[in-house]
């Protein structure tokens, strides 16, 4: 392996918000590198995982793959819901998404390190009455009910990024984007979890951290 850790990010539209922050960087421009391949290339029947190079990447990143996890940390908010039902609501939500999915894949096929990084939650203005500590408690039980089993680790948003358990702090919410009528089509929703390159640092520093707790050994593809 070389002097950087050569890192695969898989992802949706939050890949590109990602991959500004990740330019505009030097640090992690000069010990790390990045290869970006975008949804659309990898969901189908054929998911495109053949044309990695497998030797190329020592580290996989998925980033977006989910919906609004604060509807999930909704359950870990309220002491009067049992651990029997929040253990149901976990599965039930990730299996609902593509993160699990798109995560078992490439362990199927890829030896390599992966973590995972959530769509953002919204921005708002008017702090959320959920504590933190119910969304930490939501990345803990995620983690162990469901990732775990996948070998991969469920980063979490940086507290200072949030605003109460279940929404994220306006400052890093994508200029420009404003509230047109109620919402109800969903594209106003879409844009208030679109995050600026001052997120994304945030969340590429949590990753970082991360990967320098562990060994990094060139994987190698299980069909190979």
């Amino acid at each position: 392996m070389g002097t950087q850790v050569k890192i695969c990010i898989i992802g949706d539209e939050h890949a590109e918000d990602l991959k500004a922050a990740w330019n505009d960087c030097q640090w992690i421009t000069e010990k790390y590198s990045a290869t970006y391949i975008l949804a659309g290339t990898m969901l189908g029947v054929n998911t495109g995982f053949d044309n990695i190079e497998v030797e190329d990447f020592d580290v996989f990143l998925l980033v977006g793959f989910s919906r609004r996890v604060e509807d999930l940390v909704h359950t870990f908010a309220y002491p009067g819901v049992s651990s029997q039902i929040r253990s149901l609501a976990v599965r039930d939500y990730w299996r609902e998404t593509l993160l699990p999915r798109v995560t078992e894949r490439i362990l199927e096929a890829y030896g390599a390190p992966i973590f995972l990084m959530h769509d953002p939650m919204r921005a708002l203005r008017k702090p959320d009455p959920a504590p933190i500590g119910a969304y930490s408690d939501m990345i803990g039980a995620s983690q162990v009910q469901v990732f775990d089993d996948l070998s991969a680790t469920l980063l979490r948003q940086p507290n200072f990024t949030l605003n109460g358990g279940m929404s994220t702090q306006v400052k890093y919410r994508v200029k420009g984007t404003k509230q047109v009528g109620d919402g109800a089509d969903g594209v106003f929703k879409r844009q208030k979890a679109r995050m600026n390159s001052a997120f994304w640092l945030a969340m590429l520093e949590a990753l970082m951290e991360e990967i320098r707790q562990i060994r990094i050994e060139r994987p190698r593809s299980k069909y190979a």
